[in-house]
């Protein structure tokens, strides 16, 4: 029996090599174009933040993902066992604009007490607040957005103490401040008038008001006022350093939105400690195109029967 034998000589090796490699690069060029879409959407811009929590009370982590696409917020979860877009209020087309000096704010808060956290977003729509409110329904499994607001305010009271808490969304203008007052009651809210027995410390309403007038203003006058009724004695140093910086900083505040909530309650369940986030715009006054996004926490103390007062103010963050 005789057997052919194959030379294969060495050039011809190169060769033979190199061709699989070409078509090893060719494969591979073909399923990474087939993978990803090459429509033309290089124009696009595209981030997103994610949240991990339990959304839906079985107990499970959720993924919340708020999406800018084209300076547009979207808003996807990923639950135990489905992905969902929720969509926006009807009467908008997304859950804000991207802005470099507005972020987009997102809480969570148990506002019915079922296990199961309420979703908050805070946003800007064309240099104008608005807020959204998402829940879920555990009988079509799935989020709904049960409120929009165009307000600049977005607050909770009796959130510690056994009261049912109150859902609080306001819109502060150079008119003053207007107020609604909603409790949630089967499955959406309904707006209410709250048993306050002072307007003038209704979650530190006029004090806020006054301490916003001073940063978007900054004068003398405004910061002795403020100092003498809206602010404990022996208010911290730092405390007083921010608001010494602030009046003398000549940066052009102009106020965006807020979120507070109640921390403490009394014995009689009135909140005696608030908790304020008050976010500004800030332009420097030697070049206007540069604007940086100014926010603020300030904590306040008091009760029915007396001025609720600064006790401790400081900065957040600075974006721009």
């Amino acid at each position: 029996m005789k057997f052919n034998v194959l030379f294969i000589k060495k050039e011809h090796l190169y060769y033979l090599c190199l061709i699989l490699i070409l078509f090893i690069l060719f494969f591979f060029f073909i399923k990474v174009n087939k993978q990803y879409n090459t429509d033309p959407t290089f124009s696009e811009k595209s981030s997103e933040e994610k949240y991990g929590l339990d959304l839906t009370g079985d107990g499970i982590k959720d993924d919340l993902y708020i999406i800018n696409k084209n300076n547009n917020y979207s808003l996807n979860i990923n639950t135990n066992s489905q992905s969902l877009i929720v969509a926006p209020d009807k009467n908008v087309s997304s859950y804000g604009n991207y802005s470099e000096y507005w972020p987009i704010k997102v809480n969570f808060l148990d506002i019915n007490r079922d296990s199961i956290p309420e979703i908050f977003l805070q946003s800007c729509f064309n240099d104008v607040a608005g807020s959204s409110i998402i829940k879920y329904n555990a009988t079509s499994h799935s989020f709904e957005n049960i409120f929009f607001k165009n307000n600049n305010i977005l607050g909770f009271l009796d959130t510690s103490n056994n009261k049912t808490p109150k859902l609080i969304s306001a819109n502060l203008s150079a008119k003053g401040m207007s107020i609604n007052s909603y409790i949630f009651i089967k499955n959406k809210f309904q707006e209410f008038t709250y048993d306050q027995k002072s307007d003038e410390n209704f979650f530190c309403k006029t004090l806020i008001t006054k301490l916003t007038y001073f940063l978007t203003c900054k004068s003398k006058d405004s910061l002795d006022s403020l100092l003498k009724d809206y602010t404990i004695e022996d208010l911290d140093s730092k405390s007083m350093n921010t608001l010494i910086t602030l009046k003398e900083d000549e940066t052009s505040f102009t106020f965006q939105d807020a979120y507070f909530i109640d921390v403490k309650s009394n014995d009689d369940g009135y909140p005696i400690e608030i908790e304020w986030y008050l976010s500004f715009s800030g332009k420097d006054v030697s070049n206007n195109d540069k604007i940086t996004n100014y926010t603020y926490k300030v904590v306040a103390k008091g009760n029915n029967d007396t001025n609720f007062k600064i006790v401790s103010i400081s900065s957040i963050n600075n974006i721009n």
